[in-house]
């Protein structure tokens, strides 16, 4: 299924090649009337601001991999040695002209099957008016140099590429017996060599990676070898491969993090993109996002299908990870979920900023380089799905709280993003969870809280010192808070009769605050989930207390109290 939606992809963009075509660096154009009489030779180089000339890319027939050592010229386009018989710097002089004599005899093969003019014309160029073209004194024969004609492109002619698709079949091999295509479902040969590679995934070959291949025994069966273990026609498995390439190429239908590249497309154009709201998303189009259900300005009108792929590259392999099919609606109002449910206020500015996958995916790690690749995949997977997130990185998130004695922002987003995908908390955390909360009297959250409120004490009594409460006792705290909280509370009172003797009107607004957070009683031990509740309810309650002052409800001696 897979590559029958590369396909029809590959045939809806006209920007991609043709069979055995491929965007080529094209210098120069020999421009011929409609007798083949030289006109000129035009070069095609555009010079930007800054940098080299660069040449025209232009699709034009290409063999790829297999044009190695022999002598195989490519039809109407190829570099001077093949096309004008011109030996460039270091290269011998009778292999060139070996070179040249195929490269005309190649163009009188098509002129013999093709009755089109502009071809003709070609061979009149090289029977009767070779020795007239003028080359500019700049003409640099190792670029590559093709044919116009009347001003039309030869290269460009349906009937030139129909021709060359079946003179290279023939001339290299390409296919062996009938079999049915597993993508069209026709009976035709079977391309032997799959021979455009995929490029552009972390960690594959430069050259390019293999999306079907088998070059080894243990990849073979049933007396199948080559391309024939898995059935695919040469014109299914170009289209297939140059839809993969186009798509990891366009920065609007790829993401890359790590070493997965996720691939997403849509059977018909939208105006939605999730890469932007995975990537890097911006608060004002994740307002939009949200408030679409109620203002009706849904972006899938006649939701069409949409498909994501995830990749990564095993050396010379293509190794697909995930695959995924949907509709563009379910897809928005998954990622509209997505960010409704790490919603969550910063403690510094108050506002909520929505986080890419990206920075979720860095807050379980030290440094981003510690990211295995099945993190940010497994979260863009169930963004695009709306599957609940696994709690296997709702244990990576507890751990990392431990490891840093503390909550970050990113991190108390992914949290309440893991326990809003399960949705088994009433009231649903994504409303009840955005801020702190005083009403809500789960004993897990309670005890966050209350860690937070008597290092808050602890600093208000005795300034900053070296090592607060929380570095010291939020492991043990957030996994067994009974055997923990007893020595702290007994602490924080001498810290509280310290702080009235300086600030009553603090000291009872803490106390409060503390008496708030306190659980009916403090649980032995907490599970996982209730882990991530405590993270949420440390979070919470800092938050609080970092509010901008003009916000904030602490007192001072000025109050009366």
């Amino acid at each position: 299924m897979f590559l029958i939606r590369l396909v029809e992809y590959a045939e809806s963009q006209p920007a991609i090649a043709p069979t055995l075509y491929a965007p080529t660096p094209i210098g120069w154009v020999i421009d011929l009337d409609s007798q083949g009489k030289p006109l000129g030779v035009v070069n095609l180089h555009t010079t930007p601001a800054k940098g080299r000339p660069q040449p025209l890319i232009k699709h034009a027939p290409a063999l790829g991999n297999l044009r190695t050592s022999g002598i195989a010229p490519q039809l109407f386009c190829d570099n001077g040695g093949y096309v004008l018989g011109i030996t460039p710097q270091g290269k011998k002089a009778n292999r060139i002209q070996e070179q040249h004599e195929a490269f005309k005899q190649l163009v009188k093969q098509c002129a013999a099957k093709v009755g089109r003019p502009e071809v003709q014309a070609v061979v009149q160029f090289y029977d009767c008016h070779f020795g007239k073209l003028t080359l500019p004194q700049d003409y640099d024969p190792a670029e590559n140099i093709t044919f116009r004609v009347d001003m039309q492109w030869v290269i460009d002619l349906p009937e030139v590429q129909a021709f060359w698709i079946e003179y290279a079949k023939k001339e290299h091999e390409l296919e062996g017996g009938d079999m049915e295509c597993l993508v069209c479902g026709q009976p035709k040969p079977t391309t032997r060599r799959h021979l455009v590679p995929i490029k552009g995934l972390p960690g594959g070959q430069p050259s390019g990676t293999s999306l079907i291949s088998a070059n080894e025994d243990a990849f073979e069966s049933f007396g199948l070898k080559e391309g024939f273990v898995s059935p695919i026609c040469l014109e299914c498995s170009e289209l297939a491969a140059k839809a993969l390439n186009h798509l990891i190429a366009d920065p609007n239908t790829h993401l890359t993090l790590g070493g997965v590249v996720y691939c997403f497309w849509t059977r018909q154009a939208q105006t939605f993109n999730p890469v932007s709201f995975l990537s890097q998303p911006d608060p004002e189009d994740v307002k939009r996002l949200i408030s679409s259900v109620r203002t009706g300005a849904s972006a899938a009108v006649q939701a069409p299908d949409f498909y994501a792929v995830a990749l990564s590259a095993n050396s010379s392999r293509v190794v697909v990870r995930s695959y995924v099919e949907l509709t563009v609606a379910e897809v928005e109002a998954n990622i509209r979920r997505w960010f409704q449910n790490q919603s969550l206020l910063a403690s510094s500015q108050g506002d909520d900023k929505p986080l890419g996958v990206f920075a979720l995916a860095k807050s379980l790690f030290r440094e981003s380089k510690d990211i295995p690749d099945h993190v940010p995949e497994t979260l863009i997977r169930c963004a695009i799905t709306g599957a609940p997130l696994p709690l296997s990185l709702l244990e990576m998130a507890v751990r990392r709280c431990r490891v840093e004695q503390g909550v970050s922002y990113e991190r108390a987003k992914l949290i309440k993003l893991i326990l809003s995908s399960h949705g088994s908390h009433n009231p649903p955390l994504k409303e009840a969870m955005t801020m702190l909360n005083r009403d809500w009297n789960d004993p897990a959250y309670k005890c966050g809280r209350l860690l937070a409120v008597v290092e808050r004490i602890q600093s208000a009594a005795i300034g900053n010192p070296n090592a607060t409460l929380t570095d010291k006792y939020y492991g043990s705290a957030s996994t067994t808070p009974a055997s923990v909280f007893g020595v702290l509370l007994r602490q924080t009172q001498n810290h509280l009769s310290k702080l009235r003797k300086q600030n009553e009107g603090l000291a009872i607004w803490l106390e409060r605050e503390m008496m708030n957070a306190m659980p009916d009683r403090l649980p032995k031990t907490l599970s996982l989930e209730a882990q991530g509740l405590f993270a949420l309810g440390y979070y919470h309650q800092r938050s609080e207390f970092f509010k901008p002052k003009s916000e904030s409800k602490e007192v001072s001696n000025d109050d009366d109290h």
